[in-house]
């Protein structure tokens, strides 16, 4: 069920890649920063109603990691997405 899910998943990304290179033809038409945003924005209030769906209805349970390294993985991941997202507002990415 799980490799299912992950193969519709990037069927499904990989129309979104194909229908936005369509529509947009050129990156310069549109601030790639701000659709990005938006992208986001949207993920996180269309999918966390989702989630609290599932939890309530047993399909799903939410619950924190309960083992110290699940925990230090975590941290590391968030630290590791700061230190990205650090880097790329600190470069200039129109000129590359």
């Amino acid at each position: 069920m799980g490799d299912s899910l992950a193969l519709l998943s990037a069927v499904f990304y990989s129309l979104y890649v194909i229908l936005l290179k369509v529509r947009i033809r050129s990156e310069s038409r549109i601030d790639m920063q701000l659709f990005f945003g938006f992208v986001g924005l949207f993920n996180v209030l269309s999918c966390w109603p989702i989630g609290v769906v599932l939890h309530l209805t047993g399909v799903e349970t939410f619950e924190l990691p309960s083992t110290g390294k699940a925990i230090t993985a975590i941290v590391i991941n968030v630290i590791s997405l700061l230190a990205y997202y650090s880097f790329l507002m600190s470069t200039d990415y129109r000129r590359c």
